[in-house]
């Protein structure tokens, strides 16, 4: 099941107004029952918290297949910029969106520690679960 995303606009009543033909690809007719949902937060009240909506003729609950997100694009970062961070070209990355700006790190900050310090953490039989801690921390 593929999510599709059209636009349209709410009118002065109340009702939603679509582009021509979109009830039609969504195998609705002038006169059918619709379903609005929305998603909100745990609070007591039904708020549209993220502003998100979704039409259906049936609800959610009708949806049998999982959905696949609509083609978005790749995320692609050169690898001289990887190498330079001290993060490996095939690993796997972590991706944070903060207030003004992109953090991107390895998955595993073990990845980024030099072999011989790794060694020396070994020897010293400090837990890779402490290490990871404190590199995701930023240290002490």
């Amino acid at each position: 099941m593929k999510l599709v995303e059209t636009r349209g606009t709410v009118a002065e009543d109340g009702s939603i107004i679509l582009k021509p033909g979109v009830l039609e690809t969504m195998d609705m007719n002038v006169g059918d029952t619709v379903c609005l949902t929305y998603l909100a937060d745990k609070s007591a009240e039904p708020f549209n918290t993220y502003s998100e909506v979704m039409l259906t003729k049936d609800g959610i609950e009708s949806i049998k297949e999982p959905f696949e997100p609509a083609d978005e694009p790749e995320i692609v970062i050169p690898h001289l910029l990887l190498e330079v961070a001290g993060i490996p070209v095939d690993g796997e990355l972590d991706i944070q969106c903060v207030p003004g700006m992109i953090v991107i790190s390895s998955a595993d900050p073990l990845e980024t520690v030099p072999a011989c310090l790794m060694e020396l953490f070994d020897e010293l039989n400090i837990d890779h679960e402490t290490i990871r801690a404190v590199l995701r921390e930023g240290g002490f």
